[in-house]
């Protein structure tokens, strides 16, 4: 593990560059975009609510740009990249930072109407992790028609995405998916002059004040979203961070991804390692049905 500094002096030069944040109307969103627009970069953002949308833009001063979106309509999210590509002529970072808290228990014993166990409610599933698949999905299409061909695509994981979560198991499995991606992007992206990391930062001061209470009353500091969004600024200003994660807890920074793979033969044992890496060299692409 390797603990990183996160201050302005480490954010790189993205002035005039294009980004698009999803969720950018509050918390880690919102900071982002603040910070973006202090290094002068161009920000086309999307929410879902459009009231708190449109205060954030009329706030801001610089380039910023606003549109109402439901992340899961992929329609509504292709506009989003495609006015950011009209209005400024290209789209050089991406954001995938939308994202709820779980908001029903999958466990439950709920029955439907017919008295039977009613399925399960997977609003978490779909916005924290097929979302960030579309958004990915349209970030590399946009970012291969940069001239050149390039962009950063910063993905906002979670301290869930390491630890365990028995009161979430879909917050948990979502954003344990989104380590899934970017390990399967980290190897190609850059090929493509593309650079693909995460922040997964802890508990913000976006938690309802009870969260915050109880987690502060047992030693842990509640960080702030500005804090959150320079970590997140910085990994996107610079492509060395191809690949790494930023854990973010207490106001530090922790590059986790590096130890997690220099350490793989002792966990995973030698004799898989060599076996994962033959299989990894495998085209699978032939193998797909287009």
């Amino acid at each position: 593990m390797t603990d990183v500094t996160v201050n302005e002096a480490q954010i790189g030069n993205i002035r005039g560059k294009v980004a698009v944040v999803t969720g950018g109307a509050s918390g880690i969103g919102k900071a982002i975009i603040e910070r973006l627009l202090k290094c002068e970069a161009k920000v086309v953002f999307c929410d879902l609510d459009e009231s708190a949308g449109r205060s954030v833009e009329q706030s801001l001063s610089g380039h910023i740009k606003f549109m109402q979106c439901n992340v899961l309509v992929w329609k509504e999210l292709r506009n989003v990249f495609a006015q950011a590509k009209r209005q400024f002529g290209s789209v050089d970072i991406v954001f995938a930072n939308a994202g709820i808290l779980e908001s029903t228990s999958l466990f439950d014993d709920k029955l439907d109407d017919s008295g039977e166990l009613a399925e399960p409610n997977l609003l978490t599933i779909d916005v924290n992790l097929k979302a960030v698949l579309s958004t990915a999905r349209l970030a590399m299409y946009y970012f291969k028609q940069n001239s050149p061909p390039g962009g950063s695509l910063v993905i906002s994981a979670s301290s869930s995405s390491y630890n365990e979560r028995p009161q979430a198991p879909l917050y948990s499995t979502a954003k344990h998916g989104l380590l899934g991606l970017l390990r399967a992007m980290r190897v190609d992206a850059p090929k493509m002059d593309v650079s693909v990391s995460a922040i997964a930062p802890g508990a913000t001061a976006m938690v309802s004040s009870g969260i915050k209470e109880a987690m502060e009353a047992n030693g842990i500091t509640v960080q702030t979203p500005e804090y959150v969004a320079l970590a997140a600024t910085m990994l996107a200003s610079d492509k060395k961070w191809n690949g790494k994660v930023l854990a973010l807890l207490d106001f530090g920074a922790t590059e986790v991804e590096d130890a997690i793979q220099q350490t793989m033969p002792q966990w995973y044992g030698k004799r898989n390692v060599d076996a994962a890496a033959k299989a990894a060299s495998i085209n699978l692409d032939r193998f797909v049905t287009k």
